[in-house]
């Protein structure tokens, strides 16, 4: 129990600002939190429970000191989600991003918090529930509501954490392919790679990715054609969209398209004549990738080329 207090720069400041007893009842009762489900008369409990702003704070803080949460800290960090002072809020939420373990406590606490008035607050939660993958399934509709975010950061941090929640997240589609849209880069950039991660499951999103292998930027056109060969949907659309893409002044969406189209299979059949003349690119990489591609939609070595490339 005492290496904390090497080990823990908050408990260094108790030593020194605060009375002694104060500072050993937290380190007892921080004892007892790692320990399991602890009593709920603890001081850490009473700490939780001040008039006082500070103490409140401190407490959500000490709350998620241990990486794995006892049942008494995820129940007091979810209710500081609910306290009256901004600062108490935004300890608990940065508290429950560094800690793991009692989702069924903290999740629904903090899929709320996701549209607390705080942006802070918002960011905090949306991270932790983020981290948290599958785990954080039951707050789809929070992240949902979070991609109309008025703050750019606060959508595109949603928009990730709809993407790890993979498959589980594909009635998001119809959101996250708007968000592809949005003025943001980087919320542009989250929400096309949430779809990928969603997988085949979004195929309703593939017009949205599809428009933008047109964009502006060369990073959100990349993260379009490879999810485009995550999703795998609607070839008619995609495989044509890929094609273009071929010729695109950037070598990694080049390429990225070439290996997208071979992850149709025979679907992309209609793609072999521009990826044969891919393999001509001066891009090793889009080379390589065009060689991949072929091999994979024919289902056999590529000997004709092979034979024309040593002719």
């Amino acid at each position: 129990m005492w290496e904390l207090e090497y080990s823990c720069p908050l408990i260094t400041f108790f030593k020194k600002e605060l009375m002694t007893s104060l500072y050993l009842n937290c380190l007892l009762s921080i004892s007892f939190c790692t320990a399991g489900d602890a009593d709920t008369n603890l001081p850490l409990a009473r700490l939780s429970a001040s008039r006082n702003n500070y103490e409140r704070r401190i407490a959500a803080e000490l709350s998620g000191m241990n990486p794995r949460l006892s049942k008494q800290a995820a129940n007091l960090l979810a209710k500081a989600l609910n306290d009256p002072a901004v600062r108490v809020r935004r300890a608990a939420a940065s508290a429950l991003l560094q800690t793991s373990g009692r989702e069924r406590l903290t999740v629904p606490a903090l899929a709320a918090a996701t549209s607390d008035e705080d942006k802070t607050v918002r960011i905090l939660s949306l991270r932790a529930l983020q981290r948290m993958g599958v785990l954080a399934e039951n707050a789809l509709p929070a992240l949902t509501s979070a991609l109309n975010d008025s703050d750019f950061r606060v959508r595109a941090i949603a928009a990730r954490a709809l993407g790890e929640l993979g498959r589980r997240g594909a009635s998001a589609t119809t959101a996250l392919a708007s968000a592809t849209d949005n003025s943001s880069e980087e919320v542009r950039l989250a929400g096309i790679q949430a779809l990928g991660n969603i997988g085949p499951h979004a195929a309703a999103g593939t017009p949205a990715l599809v428009a933008r292998l047109e964009d502006e930027s060369s990073a959100v056109r990349l993260a379009a054609a490879e999810s485009l060969g995550a999703v795998i949907a609607m070839p008619e659309l995609a495989v044509p969209a890929l094609i273009e893409s071929l010729s695109d002044s950037n070598e990694h969406v080049r390429a990225a398209a070439a290996h997208s189209l071979g992850r149709f299979r025979r679907h992309a059949g209609g793609a072999v004549p521009s990826l044969i003349d891919s393999m001509k690119d001066e891009s090793p990489r889009v080379r390589s990738a065009a060689l991949r591609a072929v091999r994979c939609i024919q289902k056999r070595p590529l000997v004709f080329w092979q034979n024309s490339h040593e002719r």
